[in-house]
């Protein structure tokens, strides 16, 4: 599959943030609130709101970062 290079920052933000906030919202909702009958609603309500405020975030700090780790001379 062929996509055309401009997407690959909006592709791999979303991705990272898609598997990010999956793993810290469902941590987060098991360690806040135990397995309770109304888990799964709960920690998909937690996902998306993760989601929605990870994404803005990682899409805005992502470059400044980069920037940051770019400038760290790295050694062989």
């Amino acid at each position: 599959m062929a996509i055309k290079r401009k997407w690959f920052r909006l592709i791999m933000v979303t991705a990272s943030v898609f598997v990010f906030s999956f793993c810290i919202s469902l941590g987060m909702t098991m360690v806040n609130n135990g397995f309770t009958p109304d888990f799964l609603l709960v920690w998909l309500r937690n996902w998306l709101v993760a989601f929605c405020f990870a994404f803005p975030a990682s899409w805005f700090l992502q470059p400044v970062i980069a920037h940051w780790v770019h400038k760290i001379k790295f050694s062989d």
